[in-house]
């Protein structure tokens, strides 16, 4: 876990215990500051303190037990729902409908030896909350899960769908982290990659989320940019890649139209491809304006109304496409996360191949 203090205009602390929400995440101006563990700014002074205390929570979130913990809550998420509180894509838990039929443990076997895998391999990451200030009076807040020091290859920019709200700054809302949208639940699958994972949330301007209408004008796109720039200081040299879901496509798509050639990639999964009664998702995109290589990603039985295969298969001329089938019943709706929609039992598979696309390696183009 890593406190930059060379990041002109962020600020970073550790999420979990070991940063004190009730301090730390008030509001504050734009003047940035690397800040304690229970919110106040750094002096010289206080390096000593800092630095043990850095080294706690080092220990704590990079030992075995914290990566096993958080693995297992992963796979948790990801083979039994019906045991934790369900999220829908819009990040409204709910829980499990009585009498729903959870995946069987066979089912899960696939899962669970990947996971042991990134155990194995020491891929689990360290996570970060960095707030920075972007247009007047506004700040964007992303989590950062980084591989090991030294070893990223790639950065993935991740927009959740639904109204895009991860309340990163809720510490209550973390643990739920691992339990919603595809991209986020499944952020550290692309650390055994190499790729470090930011999960960006709704700006601080928005406290409703964001409408389609936000996530395809210039404001979103500025706030986008500012990301991305703190990014290539982080990750110096990397390709930089921006990932959306459902609704998250569309911020993916606007934002990497308007940013043109300052991003390496775009990947569109589950796109919300045709217009709702009150959103226009993805229905009068021109994917040609598009200057960068563009991925699509897809679940052959999507069942929301919104994003159905074909519309991506349509495109599957002009742009690459995955296309992902399988996976245990679904546990939600149609159009929410636990389901096709959120590439329910086949992240890992997913996500694999995603990434591969991202490094230029051979990948599947159909996910059986």
């Amino acid at each position: 876990m890593t406190h930059d203090t060379n990041v002109p205009g962020a600020s970073s602390v550790a999420s979990g215990d070991c940063a004190s929400s009730a301090t730390f995440f008030e509001r504050r101006d734009s003047t940035a500051a690397s800040v304690s563990t229970d919110g106040t700014p750094l002096s010289a002074s206080s390096d000593a303190t800092f630095g043990n205390t850095m080294s706690t929570c080092r220990a704590r979130f990079m030992s075995s037990a914290a990566r096993s913990a958080a693995l297992c809550s992963s796979l948790a998420s990801m083979g039994s729902p019906c045991t934790l509180d369900q999220k829908s894509a819009d990040y409204n838990p709910r829980p499990c409908a009585t009498g729903a039929r959870c995946p069987t443990i066979r089912g899960m076997l696939r899962t669970l030896a990947v996971l042991a895998l990134l155990a194995t391999i020491g891929a689990a990451s360290a996570e970060d909350i960095v707030i920075l200030p972007t247009r007047e009076g506004v700040t964007q807040s992303f989590l950062l899960s980084s591989p090991p020091a030294g070893k990223a290859r790639a950065v993935a920019i991740l927009f959740a769908g639904g109204a895009g709200q991860v309340n990163l700054e809720r510490e209550s809302a973390r643990v739920l982290l691992d339990r919603g949208n595809f991209l986020v639940r499944s952020r550290r699958l692309f650390a055994v990659h190499g790729i470090a994972a930011a999960v960006v949330d709704a700006p601080s301007d928005r406290p409703r989320g964001m409408d389609d209408e936000f996530r395809l004008g210039s404001s979103h796109a500025d706030d986008t940019g500012r990301v991305v720039a703190d990014l290539k200081t982080r990750f110096p040299g990397v390709p930089v890649f921006l990932v959306g879901t459902s609704r998250g496509a569309v911020s993916a798509a606007s934002a990497g139209r308007r940013l043109g050639r300052g991003v390496d990639g775009i990947v569109l999964t589950a796109s919300v491809f045709l217009a709702s009664p009150r959103q226009s998702g993805l229905s009068g995109f021109d994917f040609s304006s598009l200057a960068v290589p563009l991925l699509l990603v897809h679940h052959v039985d999507d069942g929301c109304e919104y994003s159905p295969h074909h519309a991506a298969k349509r495109l599957a001329d002009r742009y690459p496409l995955i296309s992902v089938s399988g996976g245990p019943p679904a546990q939600s709706k149609p159009c929410e996360a636990m389901s096709p929609h959120g590439f329910l039992g086949r992240e890992a598979d997913t996500v694999d191949a995603i990434a591969k696309w991202m490094l230029k390696q051979p990948y599947l183009k159909e996910i059986h």
